[in-house]
């Protein structure tokens, strides 16, 4: 269990572990090279943001603007997820919602991803209100992120990363990285497409 908390968030996290299956036999092993033998199985999430600055995350992307950015987010987070590989994947409920955010290759693919439901309360971005009461589905890989929720009938919120999350501190960094962000609450509807090449499109 991970707890975390400043002036801005309060995190609490449950990480559920298990020995990969050949510690016993390669104990001496993993203990000489110092790797960790363990393997994380689900994660249980809460979060609880009050203005919490997304601007550092985003500092990267160069936007021209005359003013810094200011990203404060508030609301809560609450997420309960396994890491499955799609192609394994037996329960009907999860294998249906990988279904609707993820194209056919990667369902056949053994990549492992972190899948689970995910509720959003009064999820506001700075003075505008993204989610009030929102549950849906969330996949993520190291590769990428897929979020899908909905609250009424005209509120729905999606967001597709794709490409790497994180790089290492030897590689050439080649950002290839796509966002994308569809936005419906009532009579307001935006769509949001980033790539590092290519200019921003907002509709």
């Amino acid at each position: 269990m991970v707890n975390s908390s400043s002036v801005s968030f309060d995190l609490n996290t449950r990480i559920q572990t298990s020995y990969i299956d050949d510690y016993s036999l390669y104990k001496e092993m993993y203990q000489m090279k110092k790797i960790m033998p363990l393997v994380v199985e689900s994660v249980d999430l809460d979060l609880r943001m009050r203005g919490f600055e997304f601007a550092h995350i985003a500092s990267s992307i160069p936007f021209d603007t005359p003013r810094p950015l200011h990203l404060k987010a508030s609301g809560r987070v609450k997420f309960q997820g396994k890491v499955v590989k799609p192609s394994q994947v037996v329960d009907d409920k999860i294998y249906g919602a990988l279904q609707s955010i993820m194209d056919q290759s990667k369902l056949e693919s053994d990549v492992s991803r972190l899948v689970g439901e995910i509720s959003l309360s009064g999820i506001k971005l700075n003075q505008l209100m993204l989610a009030p009461q929102s549950t849906g589905f969330l996949s993520l890989s190291r590769d990428s992120v897929m979020l899908n929720a909905t609250g009424r009938p005209d509120e729905k919120i999606s967001i597709e990363v794709n490409g790497p999350l994180f790089f290492g501190t030897n590689e050439a960094i080649q950002d290839e990285r796509l966002l994308s962000i569809f936005l419906q609450k009532g009579q307001l509807k935006s769509n949001i497409c980033y790539h590092p090449e290519s200019l921003t499109n907002l509709e």
